[in-house]
């Protein structure tokens, strides 16, 4: 709601992606994907907490899901991926493997 959006920008500080664990699912359906921004994430110095198929391929662009926390972590593995038409989705209930608190479904918008 606007009252948590509001308490959420003064000043709580969100973590950097090195603080954060990530999860990444291909949802591009091309071979590899999900390896190859797996091996950015962790060269960027993040938790890479698992690798998967999303359940679908036909993501075009590829979508960052994140934690309130993980706010600035998130827009930070925008950069890391070069996805720069990715989408950021604050999600507070956000279940992702191995309590990451960022999930990137890599969409066709990436290039490994």
């Amino acid at each position: 709601g606007k009252v948590d959006d509001f308490l959420g920008s003064q000043g709580t500080r969100t973590k950097p992606l090195k603080e954060c664990a990530v999860a990444v699912l291909n949802g591009s359906g091309k071979v590899g994907v999900a390896r190859s921004a797996g091996d950015r994430v962790r060269r960027a110095g993040a938790e890479l907490t698992s690798m998967g198929n999303a359940p679908s391929f036909d993501h075009a662009t590829t979508e960052i899901r994140y934690r309130p926390e993980a706010r600035d972590a998130a827009e930070e593995l925008r950069d890391v991926l070069d996805v720069p038409r990715a989408v950021l989705r604050r999600d507070e209930e956000l279940e992702a493997p191995g309590a990451a608190s960022i999930l990137a479904t890599i969409g066709k918008d990436y290039r490994p």
